[in-house]
């Protein structure tokens, strides 16, 4: 059971009637205090302790007032939160099981159709078809992969990020070699999903090459001044396009800024759950970088 659940939950009268008997006590025993000290003026005496009162109780209020106000925000939240996890799952339920079937349905379709279909320009036209249906398919099946990510992973543990790295490598079918520049052991704050992150940048990179593409190069090092672990993937294809990049800084979509996909949008979500960072460097016709950067044990 999580250590939160045994704390008290206090609600905003409690905590206001917490404060406004500390205050009473405190005006109480501070002025008999300064009475038995200073032998002040009755008078004087009762009406420090009526303003002193009257303070509390004003400044009670407030706090009451506040309080309550915030309490009103968090439970509309909460609503809203509830609201789009109900409709999360709902996409998901039909990512996983409608949208899936029916494109596996379209593109067995579309193939035994090109096989019986002898002109060239239909055939043309169904190779088309089935080629987006598969692109739609390929997508379905990265979001689906987010109900077997271990998002929730909220508190990092120290892990060997190589054999995840090498296990990301293992992972794609890819047509060009990937070079590798890796330490036999890289301990950093990061889970078991940093390995889909690797491969999705990798697969990306493998998916959108033109001919220059040859080589992939992966490398994972140790920044000692910032006291980080930084995995870099870089290839000389033909770049990440400005869209793309645009929305991910921003870390939002907009309807003239948005990608092509949600590959990336996973990596970064995988990384900001370690509370790492990620970057991309893309120059068209050169090639890009996408750097991985992880705290290391000893920086927490």
């Amino acid at each position: 059971m999580d250590d939160r659940s045994r704390i008290p939950r206090l609600s905003a009268r409690r905590i206001v009637a917490i404060y406004l008997a500390f205050g009473m006590l405190w005006i109480l025993l501070s002025d008999q205090l300064v009475a038995v000290v200073a032998d002040p003026d009755p008078v004087s005496t009762v009406i420090q302790s009526v303003k002193g009162a009257a303070f509390v109780l004003v400044s009670g209020t407030l706090v009451y007032v506040l309080l309550r106000y915030r309490e009103r925000q968090l439970v509309e939240t909460r609503n809203e939160m509830e609201a789009r996890s109900q409709e999360s799952q709902v996409l998901q339920r039909v990512l996983r099981h409608n949208i899936r079937n029916d494109l596996n349905i379209i593109s067995g379709n579309l193939e035994l159709a090109s096989e019986s279909i002898t002109d060239t320009e239909a055939k043309k036209c169904l190779r088309t078809a089935e080629e987006t249906a598969n692109d739609l398919l390929v997508m379905s099946e990265k979001v689906r992969a987010l109900d077997g990510l271990q998002l929730d992973e909220t508190v990092p543990e120290p892990v060997d990020v190589i054999p995840l790295v090498e296990g990301a490598i293992e992972q794609v079918a890819s047509p060009v070699s990937i070079e590798t520049d890796v330490p036999d052991r890289c301990v950093a704050m990061a889970g078991p999903s940093l390995r889909y992150a690797c491969s999705e940048v990798l697969e990306n990179s493998v998916e959108h090459y033109d001919d220059p593409l040859e080589t992939l190069e992966i490398t994972v090092s140790i920044d000692e001044t910032a006291d980080r672990v930084r995995i870099e993937i870089r290839d000389n294809g033909s770049g990440i396009p400005e869209t793309e990049l645009e929305a991910l800084e921003r870390g939002r979509e907009t309807p003239l800024a948005h990608g092509s996909g949600i590959g990336l949008w996973l990596v970064k979500w995988v990384c900001d759950q370690y509370r790492g960072e990620t970057s991309f460097d893309t120059e068209p016709g050169v090639g890009s970088t996408v750097t991985l950067t992880l705290r290391r044990p000893d920086s927490t």
